[in-house]
């Protein structure tokens, strides 16, 4: 008898150890906190606004910022609502990202919407660089002037073609990087 309960008590603390290995493998599998640094999500799980960061780094005034947030949110509205209908949400979203894109740069002077849009261009690359690499200061003062020859001739430019000239970009700007990056 006194042989049964041992075992049946090793058994119970086996299973036990086992629940728990398990639940902590579990638990690493799906924790947020370990999702990787280029993850396309932002705080609560939101993905990251393209648009938004290149709208910061123009750095805008407390009311450009302000019109440009409630624009943000009727901008969110919209896609949320667009993705209703399963078969039209991929189109309706670029046309609300396009329409959103127009709408932001209209808030900035000319001076700040012209270096926005730029930005609008240039971010993807530079998103992409920096999840590889994190260029110095002195390598991004480098490669400026092909972001900004990739920004003029991008215009309007789509598909294949502008996947084309972001690979040249790209390829131009790995000159300027360390071995190491």
């Amino acid at each position: 008898m006194k042989i049964s309960l041992s075992l049946t008590a090793a058994i119970a603390v086996l299973s036990l150890s086992g629940l728990l290995v398990q639940g902590t493998v579990a638990h690493a599998q799906v924790d947020p906190s370990a999702a990787p640094k280029h993850a396309k999500r932002g705080a609560a799980g939101q993905r990251r606004n393209p648009i938004a960061a290149a709208f910061s780094s123009v750095s805008p005034t407390a009311d450009e910022q302000t019109k440009f947030d409630a624009l943000s949110a009727t901008m969110r509205a919209d896609v949320t609502a667009a993705n209703a209908d399963p078969s039209t949400a991929r189109a309706r979203s670029r046309e609300i990202a396009t329409k959103f894109a127009a709408d932001a740069a209209a808030i900035l002077t000319p001076e700040q919407a012209v270096k926005f849009k730029q930005a609008v261009v240039v971010l993807p690359i530079m998103t992409s660089l920096e999840h590889e690499v994190m260029p110095t200061a002195d390598e991004k003062t480098k490669i400026e002037p092909i972001l900004a020859d990739f920004a003029t001739k991008a215009d309007g430019v789509k598909g294949k073609a502008r996947r084309s000239m972001a690979d040249e970009a790209k390829a131009k700007i790995r000159v300027f990087l360390t071995p190491e990056q």
